[in-house]
C-alpha cells in the first residue's frame, strides 16, 4: 500500500513541523484516499498521530529546557486567526535563565537568545534587550558588551569609610572607620579618585579601626576608599537597580572597543530630569576623562538612554548621576564599537530593486534602510554612470532621508546621462551617527525611448 500523502489531510489547521498538524475535527475518522476523495482505509489518521505522538515526546523532553524551542507560531495559522507571539511562547523562567542574566558582563550572542526565550518571565528586559540587539541574520555577530545591574553587580555592599592603609604581609586593611561594614559582605575598594575599583570580602572585623578580608588586594594601595554609593538592588526586578539619590558607577576593565576604532556607551534609565555625566580612563593611564555626550532617545516604555561617545582602548568607565528626581530605576549600561568588526554591519548594504526615467529625472526604488543598532538615517547616495566600472569621477548626490520615501527616491538628471540610454546605478546609506553602508550591487538600467 503506497504511503499516504499527509499533507492533503488537513490543509487549514495549525502546523507544528512539516507534515505534522495539530489534532484537529477534520482528521477522518476511517482514513481518507486523495485520489477518490473519500474515506477509506489508508489510515492517514494513524500516520498523524505516529508523528504528533512522536513531536510531543520530544517537544516534552527538550521544550522546557533553557535552549528550547517552540516551533509554532503565528504564521502557521490561517488567514484571520491572529494569535499573539507571546501567548505562544513557553514559560523559560528556567535556573539557568536566571544564573545567565545575573553575570554582570555577557556576550551579545547569549543576550539575543535569552532575550529572545524571557519575553513571558519579563517583557521588560526582553523588550530592552530585543529593542538593542539585533535578531536578524545579516547583523549577527556584534561585539557590544553589556552590564546589567543586576544583583551580581548590586550585591556588593558600599560605604563612605576610607582606606588608609594595606598591612603588608597579611589580608588586613586600616579603614577610617569600620561603622556599617558587615562580616561575610563584599565591598568594592577603590583609588582615591575612584579608579581601579576591586571587590573584596571581609572575613573579620578586628578593631573599630581595622578589618581582615578573604584574600589580599591584587592592586597594593596605601590609601582608598569603600566607594560610597546610592544605586542599591532592585528587590522587585530581575535587572534593574533603584538609584535613591546621587551616585557614582564605576565599571570593571572592559576591553570591548580595543580592536575598534571608536565606539558607543549607552546607559538606560526611567524617564526624568538627571543630570548625568560619563567619565573613562584608559587601561594603563591615571586621567579620567570626560566622554562627549550625544543625544539621548526617549521609548514609549518610559525609559531613557543616555548616550555617549568613547575612544578606541581597553577602558573603565565611571557615571555619575546628580540633580535627580528620585528614587528612579537604573537597568543597564551597553558599550559597543560604532565601526564594528569587518563582518559585521552598522547599517545595512542596500539593494536596488528596479528603475524608471521620465522628463529628464529617473526614480529608483531601493530596499528599506536598515540599520544595527536603531539609529536613524541620516541619508542615501547615489551613484550615476555610463560605465559599469564606477568610479570617482561619476554623477554623484546625497539626498536627505526625509526626501527618501520608503526605499524610493527620484532625481533631475545631469544633459549629459538625460539621453544616455543605458546607465548604471549604485546606492549606499548613512546613519545619523555616521556610520555608511556598504555600495550596493550595481544596478544596469536600460531605456530603449531615449
Amino acid at each position: 500500500m503506497p504511503e499516504p500523502q499527509v499533507s492533503f489531510t488537513l490543509p487549514c489547521e495549525p502546523v507544528w513541523e512539516e507534515h505534522i498538524h495539530q489534532l484537529a475535527i477534520t482528521d477522518r475518522v476511517l482514513g481518507y484516499d486523495p485520489v477518490t476523495g473519500k474515506d477509506g482505509p489508508s489510515n492517514i489518521q494513524w500516520f498523524q498521530l505516529g508523528n504528533r505522538t512522536l513531536y510531543l515526546k520530544k517537544f516534552l523532553e527538550t521544550g522546557h529546557s533553557s535552549d528550547g524551542h517552540h516551533s509554532l507560531t503565528d504564521k502557521d495559522f490561517k488567514p484571520g486567526i491572529n494569535i499573539p507571539e507571546n501567548r505562544l511562547a513557553l514559560d523559560y523562567g528556567t535556573k539557568e535563565l536566571y544564573e545567565a542574566i545575573g553575570k554582570a558582563l555577557l556576550t551579545a550572542d547569549e543576550l539575543r537568545s535569552r532575550a529572545d526565550l524571557m519575553q513571558d518571565v519579563s517583557l521588560s528586559f526582553s523588550g530592552a534587550m530585543i529593542r538593542l540587539i539585533p535578531l536578524s541574520q545579516e547583523y549577527s555577530g556584534s561585539r557590544s558588551a553589556y552590564e546589567l545591574f543586576t544583583d551580581s553587580v548590586t550585591s556588593m555592599n558600599f560605604a563612605s569609610t576610607k582606606l588608609l592603609s594595606e598591612i603588608d604581609g597579611d589580608e588586613s586593611l586600616d579603614v577610617e572607620s569600620t561603622e556599617g561594614l558587615e562580616v561575610g559582605k563584599s565591598y568594592i575598594v577603590c583609588d582615591e579618585d575612584g579608579g581601579r575599583p576591586e571587590e573584596v570580602v571581609i572575613m573579620s572585623i578586628l578593631t573599630d579601626r581595622r578589618i581582615c578580608c578573604m584574600e589580599r588586594l591584587h592592586v597594593t594601595r596605601a590609601s582608598g576608599l569603600f566607594a560610597a554609593t546610592n544605586l542599591l538592588s532592585d528587590p522587585d526586578g530581575l535587572t534593574g537597580a533603584i538609584a535613591n539619590g546621587d551616585f557614582t558607577y564605576i565599571s570593571k576593565e572592559l576591553d570591548v572597543l580595543a580592536d575598534a576604532s571608536s565606539g558607543k556607551l549607552i546607559v538606560c534609565r526611567d524617564s526624568g530630569d538627571v543630570t548625568v555625566t560619563a567619565e573613562y580612563r584608559l587601561a594603563g593611564s591615571s586621567v579620567w576623562r570626560t566622554a562627549e555626550a550625544l543625544p539621548g532617545r526617549e521609548y514609549s516604555d518610559g525609559t531613557v538612554d543616555d548616550n555617549f561617545s568613547l575612544p578606541q582602548g581597553t577602558m573603565t568607565i565611571r557615571l555619575r548621576y546628580t540633580n535627580g528626581t528620585y528614587p528612579f530605576r537604573v537597568h543597564y549600561i551597553i558599550v559597543r564599537p560604532v565601526v564594528a568588526v569587518t563582518w559585521v554591519e552598522d547599517v545595512k548594504q542596500p539593494e536596488i530593486l528596479s528603475a524608471s526615467r521620465r522628463d529628464g529625472t529617473i526614480t529608483i526604488k531601493g530596499s528599506n534602510y536598515g540599520t544595527l543598532y536603531g539609529i536613524p538615517m541620516e541619508s542615501m547616495e547615489i551613484d550615476v554612470s555610463t560605465s559599469e566600472y564606477m568610479g570617482d569621477d561619476d554623477y554623484n548626490t546625497i539626498i536627505p532621508s526625509e526626501d527618501v520615501k520608503n526605499g524610493n527616491i527620484t532625481i533631475s538628471l545631469p544633459p549629459e546621462l538625460a539621453d544616455t540610454p543605458i546607465l548604471y546605478l549604485r546606492i549606499r546609506h548613512t546613519d545619523a551617527e555616521g556610520s555608511v553602508s556598504r555600495w550596493s550591487d550595481i544596478f544596469t538600467h536600460m531605456d530603449t525611448t531615449v
